[in-house]
C-alpha cells in the first residue's frame, strides 16, 4: 500500500508539472485513469527487465473508454502516458532518456499511419499567429485551395491556427482533403486542433521529431502517381526549422524517395529575400555551401507562379489550369514590390532519383 501512495504522490507532482491546457475539460477524468492504472504501474515496474515503452503503453492504450472522439481519447491516452512516464523518471533517473529513445518511434510509426491511411500530398509550412483577413493569410487560403482543385492531392498541416488554418480552409472550400499533426506545446502557444479536422484526420505529438517527420513524409512522393510537394508560406522560427530540415535532407540525399517533388518558399513581398540574400553573401561567398544547393529550392513570389510550378512539374494540360482564370498574376495588382525569381534548378529533373 505504501508503495501505491508513494506512486500516487509522485503522480499528482508529474500533473501538476503539466501546463493545465494540455488537458483542459478532461481534469477529473485524467485524474481517474491516473489512479485506475497505478496498481499496474507499480506492479510492472517491480518486474525486471521490461522496457519502458512497453510498460507506458500496456497501462495507457485501453484507457479512456467512453471518449467519443478518437483523437481526443489517443491524445489523452498520450498526456496519461505522460504523466506515468515522469513517475518512472521520479522512480528512476536513468528512465528518461530511455524513455525518450523509446517513445519516438511509437510517435513517428503514428504519424506516418496517419499519412498513409489520408493520402500524401502537399505540406504547408507557416505561421500560428496570422489570422483571417490577414494578406499572408488569405494568400494561403487562395493558394491551397487553387491546388486542391488543380492536383486534387490532400493538404497537410502542423493542425494549428494562423497559416495552417488557411490552408487547411481553402483545401475545404475545394472540398478536398485534408490532415494534419498537431504537436502538443504550452502555454503562450497554439493548443487547440484546427476545427476543420475531424477527429480521424489528424494526431497529436509530444515530440517535435513525430510531427516533423510525419509531414516530411505526407509531402515525399513515394509513387510516380503521386502528386506532392512541400510549400513554406511566411512564418517565424518554427516555420524555418521546418524549412532548414528539409532543405538539409535534399542536400544530403536523405529524402528517401525515388520521385522529386516540389520545395517551393513561397516568397510574398519579398518576405525571404533578406534570408536568401544572407545565405547567397555568406554561406555561399564563405565555402559552407555550394551555390546549386541553393537551388534546391524554387523560391516564387506569387501564388500564380508556384501554381504554374506545380503545373509544369505535374504535365497539367493547359486547358485544366483553370486557377488561371481566379488568381492574378501578382496580388492585388503589385507585381512591381516583388524581386526577380530564384531557384528550382533541383527538381526539374522529375524523374530524379532521391534515393540514398
Amino acid at each position: 500500500m505504501g508503495d501505491i501512495e508513494t506512486l500516487a504522490c509522485k503522480a499528482e507532482r508529474a500533473l501538476a508539472s503539466l501546463d493545465g491546457a494540455v488537458f483542459k475539460g478532461y481534469e477529473d477524468r485524467v485524474r481517474r485513469e491516473l489512479a485506475a492504472v497505478l496498481p499496474e504501474l507499480a506492479r510492472r515496474h517491480g518486474e525486471n527487465g521490461q522496457p519502458t515503452h512497453r510498460i507506458l503503453r500496456a497501462v495507457t492504450e485501453d484507457r479512456f473508454e467512453g471518449v467519443q472522439d478518437p483523437g481526443v481519447r489517443h491524445y489523452l491516452q498520450l498526456v496519461l502516458g505522460d504523466v506515468c512516464g515522469r513517475v518512472l523518471d521520479d522512480l528512476d533517473p536513468g528512465a528518461k532518456p530511455r524513455r525518450i529513445v523509446e517513445g519516438l518511434p511509437a510517435e513517428v510509426r503514428a504519424a506516418m499511419e496517419k499519412v498513409d491511411s489520408i493520402g500524401k500530398g502537399i505540406s504547408i509550412f507557416g505561421s500560428a499567429r496570422t489570422q483571417p483577413g490577414d494578406e499572408d493569410y488569405e494568400l494561403t487560403r487562395e493558394l491551397a485551395r487553387e491546388l486542391s482543385l488543380m492536383l486534387r492531392s490532400p493538404i497537410w498541416t502542423g493542425a494549428g491556427p494562423g497559416q495552417m488554418e488557411a490552408a487547411l480552409a481553402g483545401a475545404v472550400e475545394a472540398k478536398g482533403t485534408i490532415g494534419g499533426i498537431k504537436i502538443n506545446l504550452p502555454d503562450g502557444f497554439e493548443q487547440d486542433v484546427c476545427a476543420l479536422l475531424g477527429p480521424d484526420r489528424y494526431t497529436r505529438h509530444h515530440f517535435f521529431s513525430g510531427r516533423k517527420i510525419g509531414l516530411l513524409y505526407a509531402a515525399t512522393r513515394e509513387q510516380f502517381e503521386e502528386r506532392t510537394g512541400l510549400i513554406v508560406a511566411p512564418g517565424g522560427i518554427g516555420t524555418l526549422d521546418e524549412t532548414m530540415e528539409q532543405w538539409v535532407l535534399m542536400q544530403t540525399g536523405k529524402l528517401g524517395s525515388k520521385w522529386a517533388a516540389p520545395f517551393v518558399i513561397a516568397n510574398y513581398k519579398g518576405y525571404y529575400t533578406g534570408l536568401l540574400e544572407w545565405m547567397k553573401d555568406k554561406m555561399v561567398r564563405r565555402g559552407y555551401i555550394d551555390p546549386a544547393e541553393l537551388e534546391l529550392a524554387c523560391v516564387c513570389t506569387s501564388n500564380r507562379e508556384i501554381l504554374e510550378e506545380y503545373a509544369d512539374f505535374y504535365g497539367i494540360p493547359e486547358e485544366e489550369r483553370r486557377f488561371r482564370a481566379r488568381v492574378p498574376k501578382y496580388p492585388q495588382g503589385q507585381g512591381d514590390l516583388f524581386p526577380d525569381h530564384h531557384g528550382c534548378g533541383f527538381y526539374r529533373n522529375k524523374n530524379r532519383d532521391c534515393r540514398v
